[in-house]
């Protein structure tokens, strides 16, 4: 089951590759932002991982964001309770780089493992952008843990 919650923390929607991007995280030099993971609406396919796991057992999920020319991905940021994982993926506009319009899908991998059986949540931190709006928003599946 996939769901989405839109987050309560709106960015500002620019276009291109400004220094100013939304999302920014550090200050100088190649800028590192939340990856868009809804872009105009769409968001499917933007986590591989299995529907079934055995506990304990290390297991690889793959996060896929949005981005122009000029990005590359960089790291994914883990959060997790006894319920739910969080992950939030980080691209990163290198300086120099010509930024092209057209679109790419960036890799993003994280290993996982569970403790203990049950259903846990993996959940997906990014941006939503389109001609209107650029905000943050939570996409959500649910695993089996055996």
């Amino acid at each position: 089951m996939r769901r989405i919650f839109p987050v309560l923390a709106f960015v500002s929607w620019l276009a291109g590759c400004s220094d100013e991007s939304a999302g920014e995280v550090d200050g100088g030099g190649p800028t590192l932002e939340i990856g868009i993971i809804d872009h105009f609406g769409d968001s499917e396919g933007i986590l591989v991982a299995p529907e079934t796991v055995e506990r304990e057992a290390p297991f690889s999920v793959e996060v896929i964001t949005y981005a122009r020319g000029c990005y590359v991905a960089d790291v994914v940021e883990v959060e997790s309770s006894s319920e739910v994982v969080t992950l939030t993926p980080y691209d990163r506009r290198l300086e120099g780089d010509v930024c092209t319009d057209g679109e790419r899908r960036l890799s993003h991998s994280a290993e996982l493992a569970f403790a203990t059986p049950g259903s846990r949540t993996i959940e997906i931190v990014g941006r939503k952008v389109d001609a209107d709006e650029d905000l943050l928003i939570r996409v959500s599946t649910d695993i089996v843990v055996e």
